[in-house]
C-alpha cells in the first residue's frame, strides 16, 4: 500500500516538517506525492527509528549517503532539490542558534544589571508597607492568629488522648463528660 505524506504523519505520530525531514535527510523525494512499502520499510522508517535513538539529522544523512554524495567526485545527489532544502535547512538551524545564544546572553546580561538594585527595591518596598500600615498590620494578624485561645486550645489539646477512648481531652461532648455537676 503506498504512502501519502499525510498518512505518514498520522502513521509515525510525526508533523509535517518532521515527515519533511525524514524524507529529505535519508534522500527521499520530497516531491512526489507516494512511497512505496519499500522505501517506506527500508528506508523512511530506519531514519525515523534512528531519530528516535537519539541520532542526529546529520547521522542519517550519513546512513543514507546524503551527505558523502555531496561531498565525494561532485557527484549529484539523486535529488539536487533535496541538497538545497538541506543547505536551507542548515542555514535556518544556524540562525535559529544563533538567536537564541544572543537572547540567553542578553537576558543574562540584564539579570547582571539589576542584580545591585534588588536590595534598593526590597527596601523601598517594606518601607512602603511600613506607611501604609500593612506590614503592621501583617504582624497583627499573624500574632492573633498563634495566640488565639480557640485556635490555640485546639492545637494544645489535639494530640491529647483520653485513655481507653479515642476522644481528645476536654472535649465538651456530654456522652463522655465522666464529671457530676453536683
Amino acid at each position: 500500500m503506498p504512502y501519502t505524506k499525510k498518512q505518514l504523519e498520522e502513521h509515525f505520530k510525526l508533523s509535517r516538517s518532521a515527515v519533511y525531514n525524514r524524507l529529505n535527510d535519508c534522500g527521499l523525494d520530497t516531491n512526489k506525492n507516494e512511497y512505496s512499502d519499500e522505501e517506506i520499510e527500508n528506508i523512511f522508517k530506519v531514519a525515523c527509528v534512528m531519530m528516535q535513538e537519539g541520532k542526529s539529522r546529520e547521522d542519517v544523512r550519513k546512513r543514507f549517503n546524503i551527505a558523502k554524495a555531496n561531498k565525494d567526485n561532485g557527484a549529484s545527489p539523486p535529488n539536487a532539490q533535496v541538497n538545497k532544502i538541506g543547505s536551507a535547512t542548515k542555514i535556518t538551524e544556524g540562525i535559529n542558534e544563533g538567536i537564541k545564544d544572543f537572547f540567553e546572553k542578553e537576558v543574562d546580561r540584564a539579570v547582571a544589571e539589576i542584580i545591585p538594585y534588588i536590595p534598593y527595591l526590597v527596601e523601598n518596598k517594606i518601607l512602603e508597607y511600613i506607611e501604609t500600615g500593612s506590614l503592621k498590620q501583617a504582624f497583627t494578624n499573624y500574632r492573633e492568629s498563634t495566640h488565639n485561645p480557640r485556635i490555640s486550645n485546639y492545637y494544645s489539646q489535639a494530640n491529647v488522648y483520653q485513655a481507653g477512648q479515642n476522644q481528645i481531652a476536654g472535649s465538651d461532648d456530654d456522652e463522655y463528660d465522666d464529671f457530676d455537676d453536683d
